[in-house]
């Protein structure tokens, strides 16, 4: 797993915390969040876009592509000028403030940990029920999710409940520690 080294590190956003800046979730057009983050990048705007790697093998040829986490979606962290930027790019289906803001980076920050971290992940749609949960081993040591079981062992879902999407990686259950 990796992160886009085109799009900035989460951890990087965090250092900013001015009241003149605004996090806003961006809606891009079909296939467009690569075009978007680049654009975004050259005109230096602070954007994240968290990728996975994705192999798929066409005639006996594995091809590994690095494809959007969450398909459709990139993050932006704006001033008003900028938004007004992003918001009348061609590439931006939608742009939406995020109003739970520390929430949001709780996620943000979970999810990239596992990005950096996870041996398989998988995005997910739709939000799953299930046991809260802290992982306290291992290289997720801190990442909060919900926990469900599947026939091989325990799957840890991270949710982006600002876009009602998520993903899932396998976890140990001797490594993770319910909460209340």
């Amino acid at each position: 797993m990796k992160i886009d080294t085109n799009s900035e590190s989460i951890e990087n956003l965090f250092v900013d915390n001015s009241a003149t800046h605004s996090w806003y979730v961006t809606r891009t057009k079909s296939r467009c969040e690569k075009k978007l983050n680049e654009a975004l990048l050259n005109s230096n705007i602070h954007s994240y876009l968290p990728l996975f790697s994705k192999e798929n093998s066409n005639n006996g040829l594995v091809v590994k592509r690095e494809l959007p986490l969450f398909s459709g979606y990139m993050f932006v962290y704006v001033d008003y000028e900028s938004r007004m930027y992003v918001e009348d790019n061609r590439l931006v289906a939608s742009l939406y403030i995020v109003n739970h803001t520390q929430l949001f980076l709780e996620e943000l920050k979970n999810i990239e940990l596992t990005l950096r971290n996870a041996n398989a992940i998988t995005p997910i749609t739709g939000l799953l029920v299930g046991q809260k949960v802290r992982v306290c081993r291992g290289p997720l040591a801190g990442v909060v999710g919900e926990i469900i079981k599947f026939k091989k062992g325990y799957k840890l879902i991270l949710k982006a409940t600002f876009i009602g999407q998520g993903i899932e990686t396998e976890v140990n259950a001797d490594s993770i520690e319910l909460i209340d």
